[in-house]
């Protein structure tokens, strides 16, 4: 009788243990790059968010001011890390309206007729100043309007100022 013997082909110890130590290096190599997003996200996220609370506070501020029609600086203040601007415009149908931006409790507001309307800077950002000045001349009256601000927590913590400035409507 005769005996069919098959050849069974398998890893020797060897191969196993090339295949488990490339995997092991791989598998190091990828967790690194992992953190290092996550790292990179945490230093880039407070300054997108700086930017963005700015952009979209300034944005706001800039055409209410380009539409107003005077600014009341009887109920505005100046020159100071807690600013307000008291605009006076009209609304669609020619009807007055006020439109105020202060500072409260970190976050820039906006008022309209004396009704709250909500924050302009975002939860994530924390306003350390809102200064606003008055600049007048003969010819034109110049707004400029500082924001300093502050996002992240920790050693991942930015602050920045940005700044606009916004020529007022004449009406001649």
């Amino acid at each position: 009788m005769i005996k069919n013997y098959s050849l069974k082909r398998g890893y020797t110890l060897v191969e196993a243990l090339v295949y488990i130590a490339v995997f092991v290096m791989m598998s190091f190599i990828i967790v690194e790059l992992i953190i290092s997003i996550l790292e990179t996200n945490k230093q880039v996220s407070p300054l997108t968010s700086l930017s963005r609370g700015a952009v979209s506070s300034l944005e706001v501020m800039t055409r209410e001011i380009r539409q107003s029609t005077s600014v009341d600086t009887v109920n505005s203040t100046f020159n100071t890390v807690n600013g307000a601007l008291q605009l006076n415009t009209q609304d669609i149908n020619g009807e007055p309206r006020v439109v105020r931006f202060y500072l409260d409790s970190g976050v820039v507001k906006i008022n309209e007729n004396g009704a709250y309307l909500g924050p302009l800077s975002s939860s994530d950002v924390h306003v350390n100043s809102l200064i606003i000045n008055l600049a007048t001349s003969t010819k034109q009256n110049l707004l400029k309007i500082e924001l300093d601000m502050t996002a992240g927590v920790g050693k991942y913590q930015k602050n920045e100022k940005f700044h606009s400035s916004v020529g007022l409507r004449t009406d001649n």
